[in-house]
Order: structure tokens, then C-alpha cells, then sequence
């Protein structure tokens, strides 16, 4: 509704092609929602669908694969994801929780021992977990509207609605949440000191940042938890796919690009018992405090 329907609405397919597309793009970017110029990675999202569209197209209209509107055309650049990790590392990790209101400790060390992204981790409902077995299952995640309005909507992908087998810290960490949770028994698992649904920026700004300062550690956002979880899990040698499948990746392809470097012995273990042993050694032996 966004940006297919208003500009490719009235096209047909056999005008499709890497000169429109480029055309597409010089007007997305005249686009302003919530003040903001559409950056590349929202445009690069939009082809999705229509790439779909037009191979539903081609099966229906029997076109084959000789109908490739795509031909030529290669997606925006989105920088290099390199630049953006600044992952902690076990000490960093203690140190921060340490400074943690005792409210917060749970949902923070659930951020770092899960890598769930922090829209994931939000959206969580009692429901999704399954303590007899030991599953969590991830399949929605809290975003915002064009309007800046938030909303309970999927998780970025088919991959990233999952269902995760829990390690031990991750485990302890959502039963010491349990028990803040329920003195509220909202909608979400995690909640505000005040049983309210958690809101990101005041997280930030209130909660996050405080205890980075108090803790002497570099200013970095709360996203890097996700990227903790993924180096320090390499870094202990746990296998790049149950770390795909952790983080709700399609398959290794991003985890060896992004993090390569902190890869060392990789596939020593199968199933985050290195991760676990080593988080909860920094931990102790019960979780807590």
C-alpha cells in the first residue's frame, strides 16, 4: 500500500524491468514517512513481494522462466554490517547487568544468552513457552507503523518464526522472569517496573544507558545483545547452524559473513553447551545474583 500499489499499480507485467526499477527508486526516496528519508534496506524490501507477484504471475500466465523482469537489476547497498558490531564479551556482560535495576537483570540476560532480536523478545507471551519441554516458540515480534504507532505484527521472516530448544542460561533467565511476571500477569512476558508493555526508547534512555555509564563500558546500542550472542557463541566454538537457527536466520550464509572473525573451531559443539558453560560460569551455579 506503501510503495507497490501507488507506483506499479496500474503497470503491466511486460513493463517491469531494471530501467523502471530504477525509476521506482528516485521516487521512493522523495518519500517521507515519519520525517525520515526510506532507506535502502526498506526499498530492498519492497522488491520481495513484487519478485513474488511476478513469479505467481509467470506460473499463472504460463511465461516460464523466460519472464524475468529482474534481469540486470541489482539490489540497493546496505552498508557494510561489519561496521555496526560491538559486541561484548562475558566480563562486559557482567559488568552491565551488575548495574542493572534487579527488575531489568532477567530481560537482559535473556537478550544476551538468546540473541533474539529486542522486537522478539518484547512480543513474548507467556504462552510461547513451553517449560515441560523446554521450547520457546518465537513468532511474533513488536514493531512500529508508518505512524510511528506500535503494533504487534510477524517477525522478519518465515525463518524467523521459530521454536527454540532452551539452553540452561536462557532457561534460568526466563524463570527469574516468570516471577516478575507474575506480579503483573499482563499480555507480554516482559514488562516495565510498572507491569506496562515495554517501550524501547525508554528503555534506552532510562534503563540501558545508565548502566553502561555506571559500568564504564563504551556507549553501544541495546541491538548489541543479539550480536554478543552470536560472537561470543562462535568464539566458544558452538556450530554456526544451531546459531542460524537460534537467531532465526535462513542458514549460515549471514552468520559466516558478518561474524567470520570470531569464528575459531567452529562446530565443537552442536547444541550451546560451550555458550551455556560459559555464560553460566559468569552467572554462578544458580543464576542469580
Amino acid at each position: 500500500n506503501l510503495y507497490l500499489s501507488p507506483f506499479f499499480g496500474e503497470m503491466v507485467f511486460g513493463s517491469l524491468n531494471a530501467a523502471t526499477f530504477e525509476k521506482f527508486i528516485f521516487w521512493a526516496r522523495q518519500q517521507r514517512f515519519r520525517k525520515r528519508e526510506v532507506s535502502n534496506e526498506t526499498i530492498n524490501k519492497s522488491f520481495v513481494p513484487l519478485r513474488a507477484i511476478c513469479r505467481s504471475a509467470a506460473v499463472e500466465y504460463g511465461w516460464g522462466s523466460t519472464y524475468n523482469p529482474f534481469f540486470d537489476f541489482k539490489k540497493l547497498p546496505e552498508g557494510d554490517p561489519l561496521e555496526k558490531i560491538l559486541p561484548f564479551s562475558v566480563e562486559e556482560q557482567r559488568k552491565l547487568t551488575d548495574q542493572l535495576p534487579d527488575h531489568w537483570k532477567p530481560y537482559f540476560r535473556f537478550a544476551f544468552c538468546s540473541g533474539l532480536r529486542q522486537g522478539e523478545q518484547i512480543g513474548l507471551k507467556p504462552g510461547d513457552i513451553d517449560w515441560s519441554r523446554g521450547l520457546l516458540h518465537v513468532q511474533r515480534a513488536m514493531t512500529r507503523d508508518e505512524q510511528g504507532n506500535k503494533i504487534e505484527g510477524r517477525t522478519k521472516n518465515r525463518y524467523s518464526r521459530r521454536t527454540i530448544r532452551l539452553i540452561q542460561v536462557m532457561e534460568e533467565s526466563l524463570k527469574a522472569q516468570e516471577k516478575i511476571y507474575g506480579e503483573f500477569k499482563g499480555e507480554y512476558f516482559f514488562c516495565t517496573a510498572t507491569g506496562q508493555q515495554v517501550n524501547p526508547s525508554n528503555l534506552r534512555q532510562r534503563v540501558w544507558m545508565p548502566a553502561l555509564e555506571k559500568a564504564g563500558l563504551k556507549i553501544r546500542e541495546m541491538k548489541q545483545t543479539r550480536h554478543s550472542f552470536a560472537t561470543v557463541a562462535l568464539s566458544c566454538g558452538e556450530n554456526p547452524l544451531w546459531i542460524a537457527k537460534v537467531m532465526g536466520h535462513r542458514n549460515t550464509e549471514m552468520i559466516i559473513k558478518v561474524y567470520s572473525k570470531y569464528i575459531e573451531n567452529a562446530g565443537i559443539s552442536n547444541d550451546g553447551s560451550a555458550l551455556n558453560d560459559a555464560l553460566r560460569g559468569d552467572q554462578g551455579s544458580n543464576g542469580e545474583e
